[in-house]
């Protein structure tokens, strides 16, 4: 086996199987328990290695039973971990088994080496084809580099054994090979990027998860379909969500404005006396359950609120989420934006409405229409397909016009839905479904929003409002507070970034605080307004963060705004079912800012949830890093100028340490490794023995019969050289027992001709 662990072919082929293994556990890892998928890898890497040495030692039977450890080991842990209430999916346990077999015959015969490079390829290119991951394309193309690199090298093996004069090897055609097949790979991905049409679901259903059909499992976990005719059980639930059948009772419906009263407490009714007219008894309508309050629903948002209220919910309704949402977790859907502050009361004056929608048919065999706005649609198809989220709100408890969307969402899609009419956006920039009391429960709205990288909101992010324009009310404290926390900041970005995290750091998120009684009071006729408050006090609502940030932004020149909607807490995935349940509890307030391109970013300043995530580009981050680490890459490029200018030392040392190692392999072993601790020190000084040139011949030659050189330098060289054929020749016994005579003569060739030795004897030589 130690002839066979020197060997390039089997350990590319034993490379081209790990990442074939990689690829598969690149889909496992983050759906599983993390626990259970690192002790399996370990226990794999763990059998195989004891495989391999057991083979290297000739103990053949004991290196079978190993290797076949390694292939049964993954659905051993499936049995395992089914027991423990923690299962794999069956799927995934048969093909890591499959990879682990693709490994095992790595390492094995030229035939078996032949069936791993198949074996490796499918697994590959299969779970490319499968991942929705973004890097999922690079491990596609690694294999296909080291393959193409594997495959040269064996077809030119094969020129390199037949009679010839002489073979020369040579380190550039090879790779030039393989970097025009990568190059012609990627240049060919490119041209037919976006130009294929979209993939359409694959009908026959004969993988474990690939949903119901009449040939197939009904009641499968995942869908081969968008699963909307299931959800508003209108077919056979054989898709990706339950069905919730059940009518919610009118008592239960809650509004927006009921979410935040309960979040967030009810806003303060203030002493304002109407005309009023009384009424008999006989007139009045009892109410048989709580009515909704919807109040106040739309039209504005106060921030003086009375601490809130628990309330007692009904048990008869299966779920009691208000949305469902299928897409990234920690992000913000918003229902209601408001651009005017008076101090107590957010109310809306801008003027955003787009009643005609863009229409626009996406897809070739499943076309669905989706309709955008007209505003961004342009830039919104011109840009990558990687700039683009897609996501699906599932509208359950929540009775409004609005639909909650992701920030910059441009297009909005219901499956059958054809009508242009049946969306629009109101005066507020926000999305909703005219004409309608709210939005029919079980409707799945599918959202396209754009991403947002933070080299736009480095470049585009500039004063574009002036204060006097902007707000009317302007506390003193807040302008003070804003100096300080933005005088020592450079643009706009970093400005805003430091007011974010000033109050995530130094202010406490308490809804429970009544802004408004007691020690707050200034006098008997006069109070303060509840920001002022806030800043005094530095803990209060979420609304309060929200309303801080967003003038603040306003006092450094940035038109802000305020925004209500949903969180979606990462807690609330549902693994199963593939969704997050957004609750009524979730409801939530944050800020948003405007770009000179028009386009409005969030911002969330309120401490314990997850601020959004505007990715760096490549550019940007090696910026940063070059600006913050100079010193550190600049030593750096010194050392490696160093250790190249040294290599010869340290490379020396390292291989005398591998040396002194290596005291416990077998004698055949340990005489290759001094072979190839001579070669390796022959190439550090250019002198590398030439291909198809017998190891004798070649260290012999570098003495010569000259008689400058040493005499007991030629007599280790002849003395290593028959020690060589004795073990390699010899009986059985030779190739693991040495004699301490022999162990010397190996350890005078390896401390004797050093790096420095041989670039003598070679000059001598060629003398």
């Amino acid at each position: 086996m130690s002839k066979l662990l020197l060997k390039r072919a089997v350990g590319e082929a034993i490379a081209l199987a790990l990442i074939a293994w990689f690829a598969v556990g690149t889909i496992r890892y983050p759906i599983e328990s993390t626990p259970t998928f690192c002790v399996e890898c370990a226990l794999i890497g763990i059998a195989f290695s004891i495989g391999l040495r057991l083979r290297s030692f000739d103990r053949h039977r004991a290196s079978i039973a190993c290797m076949a450890f390694v292939v049964a080991l993954p659905m051993i842990m499936y049995v395992v971990t089914r027991s423990m209430s923690n299962a794999i999916a069956t799927e995934m346990a048969a093909m890591t088994s499959f990879g682990c077999a693709g490994l095992v015959m790595s390492v094995g015969s030229l035939r078996l080496r032949s069936i791993s490079l198949v074996v490796s390829g499918f697994l590959t290119l299969f779970t490319v084809f499968i991942s929705d991951a973004p890097y999922a394309l690079l491990i596609g193309i690694g294999w296909i580099t080291l393959c193409l690199w594997h495959l040269i090298a064996n077809h030119w093996e094969r020129f390199s054994t037949c009679e010839v004069n002489s073979v020369q090897h040579t380190m550039k055609f090879r790779p030039l090979m393989v970097a025009g097949a990568v190059g012609l790979v990627v240049l060919g991905t490119w041209a037919v990027r976006g130009r294929l049409g979209e993939a359409s679901p694959f009908g026959f259903g004969f993988m474990p998860t690939s949903g119901g059909s009449q040939w197939s499992d009904p009641g499968a976990r995942h869908g081969i379909g968008s699963g909307d005719a299931a959800i508003a059980a209108q077919q056979q639930a054989d898709s990706f969500g339950a069905v919730d059948s059940e009518f919610f009772l009118e008592s239960t419906e809650s509004t927006l404005f009921d979410m935040f009263s309960d979040s967030v407490g009810q806003p303060k009714k203030r002493g304002v006396w109407e005309r009023r007219q009384g009424m008999l008894s006989l007139n009045v309508q009892e109410a048989h359950g709580r009515t909704s309050k919807s109040e106040q629903g739309g039209s504005s948002f106060s921030t003086d609120r009375a601490p809130p209220e628990r309330h007692s919910h009904l048990d008869d309704v299966r779920s009691k989420a208000a949305i469902q949402w299928e897409g990234p977790t920690g992000i913000r859907l918003a229902m209601n934006r408001y651009d005017t502050f008076d101090g107590v009361d957010w109310t809306n004056q801008a003027e955003l409405a787009v009643e005609k929608m863009l229409p626009v048919i996406s897809g070739q065999e499943r076309q669905q229409t989706w309709f955008f706005d007209p505003a961004t649609s342009r830039e919104f198809f011109d840009g990558a397909a990687n700039e683009i989220a897609v996501g699906r709100t599932k509208v359950i408890g929540l009775k409004s016009q609005r639909i909650p969307l992701p920030m910059m969402t441009s297009g909005v899609h219901i499956k059958e839905v054809i009508r242009g009419d049946f969306f629009a956006i109101d005066q507020d920039g926000s999305f909703l479904m005219p004409d309608r009391v709210a939005v029919p429960a079980l409707t799945i709205v599918h959202s396209a929003s754009r991403k947002l990288m933070e080299d736009e909101l480095l470049d585009r992010l500039q004063e574009n409002c002036s204060l006097a324009t902007q707000e009317r009310w302007r506390p003193t404290e807040l302008k003070k507070l804003c100096q300080q926390w933005t005088n020592e900041t450079g643009n706009k970005y970093q400005q805003l970034q430091s007011i974010v995290n000033h109050l995530r750091a130094e202010f406490e998120l308490d809804s429970t605080v009544d802004l408004g009684e007691g020690e707050l009071r200034l006098t008997d006729s006069q109070t303060e307004f509840p920001i002022e408050t806030f800043l005094r006090t530095k803990r209060g609502g979420q609304h309060l963060f929200a309303t801080t940030a967003a003038l603040m932004a306003r006092e450094i020149g940035l038109e802000s705004r305020l925004v209500t909607g949903f969180y979606v807490r990462p807690s609330a995935f549902d693994l199963g079912a593939s969704h997050s349940n957004v609750m009524p509890r979730d409801v939530h307030v944050w800020a948003e800012v405007k770009l000179d391109d028009q386009h409005w970013f969030e911002i969330e300043p309120s401490p314990g949830y997850l601020p959004p995530v505007y990715s760096p580009s490549l550019w940007l981050r090696s910026k940063r890093y070059a600006a913050a680490n100079w010193p550190l890459m600049l030593g750096g490029v010194l050392s490696l100028f160093l250790m190249w200018r040294l290599r010869l030392i340290w490379l020396e040392w390292a291989l005398m340490l591998v040396w002194w190692l290596s005291s416990w392999l077998p004698a055949q072993a340990r005489l290759r490794l001094a072979v190839r601790i001579i070669e390796t020190r022959a190439w550090l000084i250019g002198k590398s023995r030439p291909a198809g040139q017998p190891t004798r011949d070649w260290l012999l030659m570098m003495t010569g019969n000259d008689s400058t050189v040493e005499q007991g330098h030629q007599e280790i060289l002849r003395s290593f050289c028959d020690l060589a054929d004795r073990i390699c020749f010899g009986n059985a016994s030779s190739h693991h027992d040495m004699q301490a005579s022999q162990r010397q003569v190996l350890r005078d060739l390896v401390r004797t001709f050093s790096a420095n030795r041989l670039a003598l004897h070679f000059t001598e030589v060629t003398q």
